[in-house]
């Protein structure tokens, strides 16, 4: 099972405010998060996550789902004639360091404590009935659902930020809760005798929404996270996957079908694990709202392809994207840092990553998903010990955001998708409206659509298009009121010294935009104004920038008139305090522009923001005008500097 919840994903988090009463102050429905590991983590990662919050952080990232919250941490001994001995201090510890940075955390919790469970041969166990627990726990003074039932209540209570019995120093609320993931297998949950495994899951879930609607009413319960594999990319109608008689998926499907209908007063939310290809997402989420009407919340959408892991569907780099190697060899070769390939196929599969990471991304929103966690924080593995083969485990070598160590560069080094990610959260993150408006039918082939989503921030409407192993232009020109568009790149690869390679943005007719399998962001790009003889624009990347991080401007300028014109352009910037920087002079220029009868020109600068720049609002300025004659036509914009 890769999508363990003991595993990391960051997560998407599409808040649909009015829909799942989250207290913000605009209805966003769109904006990224992240998600670190719980209690219980294999080889260190949970510590590894926690020393780079500040990176996550930079690239957006504001919820941080727990992986696994244990009942038996926070609980190790039963309670004594009524009184419960709750050791918070791992919990505690981990949303102190998530609130310092602004984050907020959406644990999953998990019913493992020993003394309370039916059997330890699963993850999680509903609790003993109530003859059983009194015989083995003769002076708890309660039964062991009723310790359940504490057990939730006083958690979220914890955690809410309403001033009763809330952690000293809460800073925010806290109130999202999953219930466990993946019961659908008998690996993770479990009954003493296997039988009534959905029943009491049912059970376990009524009791814990009782009682985090009894601590707060505006906690939100979700329910377990179901991971189908890869029965839905291939895109089937719902009526084609009711209809498929294949074990184990049967079986999943059954529980699955069987706790949302018994429980659907029980949960605000529904949980599914998403592993697989994204073509397979919009066939999910159809399913899942046959039967349920409820947010949906996607866990462990990895960012990387599950190399050798099909269970229906045939490999796909076999035949299409890597034909010269299989899965299991592209696996090995990932894992073996001294294999003469090594460098050229990890160089590749970072590129795929980063496409793969935003595809699932953005087609998530499409649907109307409510969240998804990608996973993972981490490249981790560096021995096939935990998994137990190399390309099962190769998956966690080659799908973290950030570098664990394993290869040679640095733990802690953003790869590509990271900044991706950070480019997604700048372009489309708290976004205000997501439209597909290309939505793949019901049963129609994935492999080769083409993809169009609509984004609208700040009133402001942004296109992330790509077109599946084949390249073509599309005219845009009926959604942008110019003739031409602004097109940005994602990052897919690093220099030498490990820092994105950043594409130039470009500018292109909006009615000949061309695109392939690579997703790109398209912006309306401004006119110059007609009235003046020599026209400016600026373009910001981004109007809310951090101290220590690079941000960058589209510069264009124009000749309006029917004749060649030699002009000069400068730059410079009024500080928050009134003050002109630089003193004298100028941040750009002045250059010397020569430009045919109406010639445009333009182009894209980065420039730094220091550690030590004065917080607030700035504006920039761009100026143009004839050499000697002075400067008379001028465009600005604000920008705000944050910590």
């Amino acid at each position: 099972m890769i999508g363990l919840d003991r595993f990391v994903s960051v997560v998407f988090l599409m808040v649909l405010c009015s829909m799942i009463h989250l207290p913000c102050t605009e209805a966003n429905v769109f904006s990224l998060g992240g998600s670190i590991g719980g209690d219980i983590q294999p080889l260190g990662t949970k510590q590894m996550q926690y020393a780079h919050l500040d990176l996550f952080g930079a690239a957006g990232i504001k919820v941080y789902g727990q992986g696994w919250v244990s009942w038996n941490t926070i609980e190790p001994t039963p309670p004594f004639e009524g009184i419960h001995n709750y050791n918070w201090s791992t919990l505690d510890k981990d949303i102190q360091e998530i609130e310092a940075v602004g984050g907020r955390l959406q644990p999953n919790l998990m019913a493992d404590a020993p003394w309370a469970i039916e059997t330890t041969q699963a993850w999680s166990s509903p609790p003993k009935d109530d003859i059983i627990c009194a015989q083995d726990n003769p002076n708890m003074g309660m039964s062991c659902w009723e310790a359940w039932r504490d057990f939730v209540s006083a958690v979220v209570e914890r955690y809410d930020n309403d001033g009763f019995n809330d952690m000293d120093g809460l800073q925010r609320a806290h109130l999202y809760w999953q219930i466990g993931s993946e019961y659908e297998n008998v690996g993770q949950w479990n009954t003493a005798d296997g039988n009534q495994r959905a029943e009491k899951y049912v059970e376990l879930l009524k009791v814990a929404y009782e009682a985090a609607e009894q601590a707060n009413l505006d906690a939100k319960i979700i329910s377990f996270s179901f991971n189908f594999g890869d029965v839905f990319d291939d895109n089937p109608s719902v009526e084609e996957f009711n209809e498929l008689n294949q074990l184990p998926i049967t079986a999943k499907r059954d529980f699955a079908v069987q706790v949302w209908e018994q429980a659907k007063d029980y949960f605000d939310m529904v949980g599914a694990n998403v592993n697989y290809h994204y073509n397979g997402i919009p066939a999910r989420v159809r399913w899942i709202r046959s039967y349920v009407d409820k947010p949906i919340w996607f866990h462990h959408v990895a960012t990387a392809h599950l190399l050798d892991r099909r269970f229906v569907q045939p490999p796909l780099y076999d035949e299409f994207f890597y034909p010269y190697r299989t899965e299991t060899e592209i696996g090995e070769i990932l894992v073996s840092r001294d294999h003469s390939e090594h460098v050229t196929i990890k160089r590749w599969w970072e590129k795929e990553k980063a496409e793969y990471a935003i595809k699932k991304a953005i087609i998530t929103a499409s649907q109307g998903v409510t969240g998804a966690g990608f996973l993972a924080m981490f490249d981790t593995m560096g021995s096939d010990d935990f998994w137990g083969t190399i390309a099962e485990m190769a998956l966690d070598i080659g799908a973290g955001i950030l570098e664990g160590g394993f290869d040679v560069e640095p733990s802690g080094t953003p790869k590509p998708v990271y900044y991706t990610i950070k480019l997604f959260n700048q372009k489309v993150g708290n976004a205000s409206s997501v439209a597909d408006l290309s939505p793949l039918p019901e049963g129609a082939d994935p492999s080769y659509w083409t993809w169009k989503i609509k984004f609208t921030k700040d009133d402001q409407e942004t296109l992330v298009l790509w077109s599946e192993r084949q390249e073509r232009t599309v005219d845009l020109s009926s959604h942008f009121s110019t003739p031409n568009v602004k097109v940005t790149h994602i990052v897919s690869e690093l220099d030498e010294n490990n820092q994105p390679i950043y594409p130039d943005d470009e500018i292109v007719s909006a009615n000949s935009v061309p695109i392939d399998e690579t997703p790109i962001f398209v912006d309306e790009f401004p006119s110059v104004p007609s009235e003046h003889v020599f026209g400016c624009e600026l373009v910001p990347d981004a109007t809310t920038v951090s101290r220590g991080e690079n941000t960058g401007i589209w510069i264009g300028v124009t000749n309006n008139t029917d004749e060649v014109q030699a002009f000069g352009f400068a730059t410079y910037v009024t500080e928050p305090n009134g003050e002109r920087y630089p003193p004298s002079g100028y941040l750009i220029g002045p250059i010397r522009v020569s430009l045919n009868p109406y010639e445009s020109k333009s182009a894209h600068r980065l420039f730094p923001i220091p550690g030590n720049t004065p917080l607030g609002t700035y504006t920039y300025h761009g100026v143009v005008g004839t050499p000697g004659a002075g400067f008379y036509h001028e465009y600005q914009f604000d920008f705000v500097v944050e910590p």
